[in-house]
């Protein structure tokens, strides 16, 4: 209870926006939480702690609220700017087939520009929970 209460919320806060950064920062960030966790049992790995208090690490925080920030601009729960920012290809052939079920990706305008962005993350986080 002390961890979500405490710790929880400075994670998930905007993390659709800062997950995607630079994995050096992330790091960081999963090694305090893992000496958090380390710190509340009396196991050495915080791996076994993790799933044993059912606590997700900030890469699978990360995930899972980009995931929940996809499916609410699908599904038009989100502010209105958000209603077109993920869409679904228009297609002419048969759509009952799952790989076209997928979002499509934005087109970047250099081969490293918005790699990390919510938008482009977002897509394939989305498109690999299809799979």
């Amino acid at each position: 209870m002390t961890y979500y209460s405490l710790i929880y919320p400075f994670l998930i806060y905007a993390i659709p926006i800062w997950g995607g950064s630079n994995s050096t920062y992330l790091q960081t960030i999963l090694v305090i939480q893992k000496k958090v966790i380390i710190e509340v049992g009396p196991l050495i790995h915080s791996a076994p702690l993790f799933k044993e208090l059912g606590i997700l690490t900030v890469n699978d925080i990360f995930q899972l609220q980009t995931a929940k920030f996809v499916h609410d601009c699908i599904n038009l729960k989100c502010p209105s700017q958000f209603h077109n920012y993920f869409l679904y290809p228009t297609t002419t052939y048969n759509t009952h087939d799952i790989r076209n079920l997928n979002l499509k990706v934005p087109k970047a305008r250099t081969k490293t520009y918005g790699l990390n962005s919510v938008k482009n993350k977002g897509v394939h986080i989305w498109n690999l929970s299809l799979i």
